[in-house]
């Protein structure tokens, strides 16, 4: 499905994304965890999308998997994705709308994209506006052929992001792991928050144990169902 957001949803987004819950600091950049999870339940608790479209759910799967990226990608999904970039990034794809690096240095800013196929390559396509290259008017750029080595070079992040529609017959337990996997992202907010309002040692390494421990076991074994009911 291809939905274009209106000017006003995207002001109430915005606006939601501020509330204490979603982690978000103005002045500062947010986490595409967070950003997905708040698309996810603000889409659903729509009444008029819902009854057009139906239900979504999200999912969570390590990008330098790239049998799996390729298969979804194949899919005509589009993946969210995100990266750490700086004016070399900027120049190498601002050439000819093909990214040919993968590691930049000294990274200065985040930004969140979509990964899809196009004209039947992997390319990211941005959210701004599009840009002339060498008198190709576009907001797609080419990625290399394996999303790992932007992964190990320390450029794009280790995890993607996939919404899908809910099977109606999987719906009631679908919305009950939506639930937890939202309080255990909340947990991660929190544990994140305090992390960085002390100096003490001892509780920083309590404090990310316990939100390896939320990752790796309680949302691991939330995103395997999910996977399995949609």
């Amino acid at each position: 499905m291809n939905y274009k957001f209106t000017l006003e949803q995207q002001k109430e987004l915005n606006d939601l994304s501020y509330e204490p819950q979603r982690g978000r600091v103005k002045g500062y950049g947010w986490d595409t965890r967070l950003a997905v999870d708040l698309l996810r339940t603000w889409r659903n608790s729509n009444e008029e999308l819902v009854k057009k479209y139906g239900k979504i759910a999200s999912y969570r799967f390590a990008m330098n998997n790239d049998a799996l990226v390729n298969k979804i990608l194949d899919k005509n999904y589009t993946i969210c994705w995100s990266f750490q970039g700086n004016t070399d990034y900027i120049l190498d794809y601002h050439q000819d709308a093909i990214l040919h690096g993968y590691s930049f240095g000294k990274k200065t800013y985040g930004h969140s994209v979509g990964l899809r196929k196009h004209n039947g390559k992997k390319c990211v396509k941005d959210n701004y506006e599009g840009r002339n290259y060498n008198g190709v008017y576009t907001n797609f750029y080419e990625m290399r052929p394996t999303c790992r080595e932007e992964i190990e070079g320390g450029t794009y992040r280790y995890w993607g992001y996939l919404f899908t529609k809910v099977r109606e017959d999987n719906y009631e337990e679908l919305m009950r792991l939506e639930k937890v996997h939202t309080a255990c992202n909340n947990v991660l907010t929190a544990n994140s928050a305090l992390w960085r309002d002390t100096n003490d040692k001892t509780l920083q390494k309590k404090l990310h144990d316990l939100s390896e421990y939320v990752r790796n076991n309680n949302i691991a074994y939330i995103e395997k169902h999910k996977q399995l009911l949609s």
